[in-house]
């Protein structure tokens, strides 16, 4: 498997993203760790890819997410539409 720079594999991520699958025409989706290393052409993906990648993807208003052995691609609209605690919320708990 060729090795891609951290530019290669993220172009594709963000290809991924536009990309019609599972019924949907594109949006966010998530990803394997191992499927994310294919995708990267490495043997072993290091923290320090990923990292690399995700600052990348993010000139495309994409976020990844990582949660252990998977991976979550978002919008970075998607997270502006989660709530704001309000600051009494947290004197209320301190």
């Amino acid at each position: 498997m060729p090795t891609k720079n951290t530019d290669e594999a993220a172009a594709l991520i963000v290809k991924l993203y536009k990309k019609t699958f599972e019924g949907k025409r594109n949006g966010p989706y998530k990803i394997t760790r191992d499927q994310l290393r294919r995708l990267a052409g490495r043997k072993n993906l290091q923290n320090t890819i990923v990292y690399e990648i995700s600052a990348i993807i993010s000139d495309d208003g994409l976020f990844l997410i990582d949660n252990d052995d998977e991976f979550y691609i978002v919008h970075i609209d998607v997270l502006d539409q989660y709530r704001n605690v309000p600051d009494e919320i947290i004197d209320d708990l301190l």
